[in-house]
């Protein structure tokens, strides 16, 4: 679990003030502190490169401490139906009597890392007789690349939303796949980078905007017809669906990994507040009103980065 991250000291702070604070309810991505990630099958995936955090650094260039605690958990799902279906790339030479897909979409860099680990080397269980998924080589992702390329995805446009999610696939899968869409910042800019594409290159036929939702249960089932293939949050918004069955183009979805409340936000917020506020002393609020509630004036601002860190945080403050 990454822990809370301390503060980048503002550029002056008169003698004899109060810092100002801010926290920052996500996890902490300053430089020397990415986020690791830990694969449900028991493997350690490789941590994000180090960054800058934009966020922590404007803040303090108004005079601004600022801290991050990590609200949310997050876990892998349907593995082993994403691996299935990332057989069948536009170049891929397994047969099928369904659909290929002719791109992937990736909204966020935790997707890539489902994707990651969906590819995780197969050994045989000998015990069982079939094929497991255990953890192979993560430090370099030499695996997971042939894997994709072995899937017919190495010239296939990779649609991405931010640099975050850019990087992350870069640093794992090299250059598999045309990736597209790192100057983006949300879905509906996406959306308009896919429709640009579309407009210059000649994508496959039989584009009817359907929307297909890989079955869990059987996950030979392809989409009918060739589709975008969208790993996604178990929890995903519709706008990326609505745009591109919208444009006429099909999809097919997957939940790839669930995100959920971190249970101990209470007691790591109160621990937070308490080590603040002894070292530099009250100077902010929060709207808890009895000794019991964590943070009481620990920190002049709160940050929200995500819907689903409001639900987890909000009733802790």
């Amino acid at each position: 679990m990454t822990q809370p991250q301390g503060p980048i000291q503002p550029s002056e702070v008169p003698d004899g003030c109060i810092p100002r604070r801010v926290l920052f309810l996500r996890e902490a991505t300053e430089t020397g502190q990415p986020p690791s990630v830990t694969s449900a099958r028991g493997g350690s995936l490789k941590p994000l490169p180090a960054e800058v955090d934009c966020d922590r650094a404007a803040f303090a260039t108004g005079g601004y401490n600022s801290y991050s605690l990590a609200v949310l958990q997050h876990r892998e799902l349907n593995g082993e139906v994403l691996a299935h279906h990332l057989q069948y790339g536009p170049e891929a030479t397994v047969p099928t009597t369904g659909s290929r897909y002719w791109g992937m979409v990736l909204t966020s860099y935790r997707t890539v890392n489902a994707l990651y680990a969906a590819l995780l080397t197969k050994v045989t269980d000998h015990h069982h007789g079939h094929q497991i998924e255990t953890p192979g080589a993560p430090e370099t992702g030499t695996k997971q690349q042939e894997a994709l390329v072995a899937g017919g995805w190495q010239n296939a446009p990779v649609f991405v939303v931010g640099g975050k999610t850019a990087r992350r696939y870069r640093s794992l899968f090299g250059n598999v796949g045309h990736v597209l869409g790192e100057e983006t910042g949300n879905a509906r800019q996406l959306l308009a980078l896919i429709d640009t594409y579309v407009q210059d290159h000649r994508v496959p036929s039989h584009q009817t905007g359907r929307h297909t939702r890989i079955p869990l249960n059987d996950p030979t089932g392809l989409a009918a017809g060739p589709a975008l293939l969208f790993p996604c949050s178990r929890i995903r918004l519709p706008t990326m669906i609505n745009g591109l069955t919208d444009r006429g183009l099909n999809v097919a979805d997957l939940p790839v990994y669930d995100t959920v409340a971190d249970p101990t936000i209470p007691h790591r917020l109160r621990d937070l507040a308490e080590e603040v506020t002894t070292t530099y002393g009250r100077g902010g609020f929060t709207n808890a009103t009895d000794s019991s509630a964590a943070a009481p004036f620990a920190f002049r601002w709160v940050a929200f980065f995500s819907p689903s860190g409001v639900d987890a945080a909000l009733p802790a403050l």
